[in-house]
């Protein structure tokens, strides 16, 4: 079921725009600087609702493959390839591991450091 507007994004965005604006210029000191950490963390909190879904999917089309399972739980199934690498049965030559570990590494970082994940992306194109 969709949900009616506005998203758990936007309300997430807007908190953050309303810590930004008319919140943080009244502070100062220690307060500042936790009201700096805390529009952090919302900003985070907001990429991860906008990325994840699409990223998600992906990764669990990947993890599929990698593990040879039709399993819908992301979870197991990175448990489920660890333990192939352990075991030795999935190696950086398998078709498609490079390709996972880069795609999961770099949507960590596009919402985690996106400026980061911005470069790298650029860098290495």
């Amino acid at each position: 079921m969709a949900m009616d507007r506005p998203t758990a994004a936007e309300l997430v965005s807007a908190t953050r725009d309303f810590l930004t604006d008319k919140i943080a210029p009244e502070l100062s000191g220690f307060n500042a600087f936790q009201l700096r950490i805390a529009t952090n963390v919302l900003a985070i909190v907001e990429r991860e609702l906008e990325i994840y879904p699409d990223a998600e999917s992906q990764e669990r089309a990947m993890l599929q493959t990698l593990t040879g399972t039709d399993n819908d739980d992301v979870k197991l199934l990175e448990r489920e390839l660890a333990q192939k690498i352990r075991d030795r049965d999935v190696t950086l030559k398998t078709d498609g591991l490079k390709d996972y570990l880069w795609q999961s590494v770099m949507t960590k970082l596009a919402i985690d450091q996106p400026r980061y994940a911005r470069y790298r992306a650029v860098k290495d194109s």
